[in-house]
């Protein structure tokens, strides 16, 4: 018997239906909290003559998620020890089988999995496409192999079939940044009207600009090479403004370890340039441990100040910009405000209404938010703020946000919890002018594992503010539509909807990164450097075809006809597909498919209802007949289906005949009239028939013999009379 051993990322969705009834197999769980290549080191330590190894986890291109971390073609040379060690628990020619989306695709994939054999030396299967739920565009194929497979799928077939979930992601495109982009932020640095990218490099001390190359309305995003420029040690965070008032966007960078400070680099990018230029950093002392900043103007002077949390000292920085125009900046020595114990976000928003900036911290270990507000005198050189007043948040929070989710003009609050998998609204009720804040008690929604920011925007266009959380373990984005009734005292949100990012993401900004008016997404991912673009754009149909194969149909047989989008998307109610049937159009009416990218519609053949090759009636054919076609964003379909006759239209693809009209036939014969005596019968059918034999013929007095087909449409038999009697009487079935 072959010896195997499967090994499952806790993170999977529903792991436990796939190895339930698993073949006589070993199963090991990774703990989402452990690094999961030691966890797999020190399994195989013990142990020999392996003859598959199958790792079941989340991927990417060229990148397999193992719980703490992701093992991808960046740092395969940093864990080969460890992976060598996996190889001598093996036997020789054994197989590795990974179920992973997307692992082998590309260059960047199949490089992995060429170095991933010649460490181990094992032959390796991985797919290049979506793994996972049929439904949802995946399969378990593993198409893409380094040598002999010999092993097989150990999962069962019907938990397979069942598998509602997907090892990868949603489309997305995704660009190179930095080592472990920890942050990113959007806006335009070279005056071209495009937003463009900055992230902050928490291992290689940089920071990181890709500049829009989209063109507007594109459905896929481009941008150009990143380029890096050097900030403070550790940078945590990248905010955007302009510290020197001459309209061009710079840059300022939290940076968390040894540094204690926070880089301002100042922006010299021509107008339309296509390569990014910043002046070297200047640095300003900040705390202990900054891991956030925030831009505003806190004294009215017209200059944006900084905000930096602080989580070592539980406290935020605020730092007065004294730039005057000049090619150096420059900030006023940091004064200090005590928040929550290890601060680890600041967001600035104005709660009390008296036109200043107050400030709202996330503190890790207190698991609260601060509010500080702002009481400093216009124009004044030192900034003062009142007492913080803290807020219960869920546990260990990350990132706060600020937005009007209840749109009562009041800035309320949104809060990513760690530990507990949820973002915290909590909704402004501080009277204009008060001075101190109130906020009602927070109301949890649930997000993807471990979400580390969140962000606000319209993201569907009904006028309400919706999130959209980067969650850090299960490598996704989680989107969050308001439903909140304007003026409602609690908050309501739809349940989250999750697309794949890149590994371990860990910041998410919104921004119209193609021009379209819609606001995209931006993703910084830690652990494969890169920053993930999800257009906001409208699901298409992309093809029309039939599942029902193709031949000719008659009144009562249903056709399947199946709809492909680009995107998944959800539907209501009963939308139709109108189709060129002859006299009368009949519809196929939708039947399946909601939550996917395929949809179903059928259609039943009625009586008189003919076609030589079965077609959509026009490229408006599809219609919603009241219910709804929208994509996890609740943006509305577009409707357009493709030409008719081509190759992605039901008729190009198809060749399904309906045909519902009998054929009428005629009878001659070319024999004498006899009396008594054999003659012959010719039966000429309007068109081609088929299963015609002589058990469809009867005729009075006489009996049919000989009979021979001519061709589809002409047949010959021979009648002998057996009674006194005509014999004109013919009945054919």
């Amino acid at each position: 018997m072959t010896k195997q051993i499967i090994f499952v990322d806790s993170s999977v969705q529903d792991y436990q239906s796939l190895i339930n009834n698993a073949d006589d197999t070993q199963i090991v769980i990774l703990n989402k909290n452990l690094s999961g290549i030691e966890q797999i080191t020190n399994t195989l330590a013990n142990q020999k003559d392996i003859s598959a190894l199958h790792i079941l986890s989340h991927g990417s291109e060229g990148s397999l998620n193992l719980s703490t971390e992701a093992l991808n073609s960046n740092n395969i040379e940093k864990f080969s020890p460890q992976i060598k060690q996996w190889g001598k628990a093996l036997t020789q020619n054994a197989d590795i089988l990974l179920y992973g989306c997307e692992v082998a695709k590309g260059e960047t994939g199949q490089n992995f999995l060429k170095r991933l054999s010649e460490i181990t030396e094992a032959n390796i299967a991985a797919s290049a496409t979506p793994t996972g739920s049929t439904e949802l565009g995946g399969d378990w194929k593993l198409e893409v192999q380094t040598g002999d497979i010999k092993a097989t799928i150990p999962f069962n077939a019907k938990a397979l079939n069942t598998y509602s979930g997907i090892l990868g992601f949603a489309p997305k495109v995704d660009f190179s940044t930095g080592f472990n982009p920890q942050s990113v932020s959007i806006g335009d640095f070279n005056g071209d009207g495009k937003l463009d990218l900055a992230t902050a490099n928490f291992n290689d001390n940089t920071a990181s600009i890709l500049l829009n190359t989209t063109a507007n309305g594109a459905t896929t995003p481009t941008f150009a090479t990143k380029v890096n420029f050097t900030t403070g040690s550790t940078p945590r965070s990248v905010s955007i403004g302009d510290f020197n008032g001459d309209g061009k966007l710079d840059l300022a960078v939290a940076n968390y370890t040894n540094s204690n400070n926070a880089s301002i680099l100042l922006n010299t990018t021509a107008t339309g340039a296509t390569t990014p230029t910043f002046n070297p950093k200047v640095d300003f002392t900040t705390g202990s441990g900054s891991t956030s900043v925030s831009i505003g103007d806190f004294n009215s002077d017209n200059k944006p100040d900084l905000a930096v949390s602080n989580q070592n000292g539980a406290s935020v920085s605020i730092l007065l910009n004294t730039t005057t125009n000049a090619t150096t900046p420059t900030f006023a020595t940091k004064v200090d405000f005590t928040v929550g114990s290890q601060a680890t976000s600041v967001s600035i928003g104005d709660f009390n209404g008296d036109g200043k900036l107050d400030l709202a911290t996330a503190n890790t270990n207190s698991s609260t938010v601060s509010i500080l507000l702002n009481t400093t005198a216009n124009g004044a050189t030192t900034p003062t703020f009142a007492p913080k007043v803290d807020f219960s948040t869920g546990f260990n929070p990350q990132s706060v946000s600020i937005g009007d989710i209840n749109g009562d003009g009041k800035p309320d609050l949104a809060v990513a919890n760690s530990l507990s998998a949820t973002v915290s609204i909590l909704l402004n009720t501080t009277a204009n002018g008060a001075t101190t804040p109130t906020f009602a008690t927070k109301v949890d929604f649930t997000t993807g594992s471990r979400p580390l920011s969140v962000s606000i925007g319209d993201l569907n266009g009904d006028g309400k503010p919706d999130l959209a959380v980067a969650n850090y373990s299960s490598s996704t984005v989680s989107i969050l539509l308001n439903t909140t009734a304007n003026g409602a005292t609690t908050p309501t949100f739809a349940p989250k909807v999750d697309s794949t990012t890149g590994s371990r993401p860990t910041s998410v900004s919104i921004g119209d990164i193609n021009g379209d008016g819609k606001p995209d997404l931006a993703v910084a991912n830690y652990s494969s450097y890169t920053a993930s673009i999800f257009l906001n754009t409208a699901p298409k149909v992309t093809a029309v075809t039939a599942t029902t194969a193709d031949g000719s149909y008659k009144a009562g047989d249903t056709i399947a006809i199946t709809a492909t989008f680009d995107a998944a998307v959800n539907v209501t109610g009963t939308p139709q597909l109108q189709l060129e049937t002859g006299t009368t159009d009949q519809f196929a009416t939708y039947a399946s498919g909601s939550g996917g990218t395929a949809l179903t519609f059928n259609y039943v053949v009625q009586a008189g209802d003919s076609a030589a090759d079965l077609e959509y009636l026009a490229t408006t054919a599809l219609t919603l007949n009241g219910g709804t076609i929208k994509d996890n964003l609740a943006t509305n379909a577009v409707l357009t289906l493709p030409a008719l006759a081509t190759a992605n239209s039901l008729g190009g693809s198809k060749a399904i005949v309906v045909d519902t009209v009998a054929p009428t036939v005629a009878l001659t014969s070319p024999s004498a009239t006899t009396v008594n005596g054999l003659f012959n019968v010719i039966a000429t059918f309007s068109e081609d028939v088929t299963g015609f034999d002589n058990t469809d013929i009867t005729v009075a007095n006489a009996t049919v013999g000989n009979f021979a087909t001519v061709n589809a449409k002409t047949y010959t038999f021979d009648v002998t009379p057996t009674a006194d009697g005509k014999c004109d009487s013919f009945n054919l079935k």
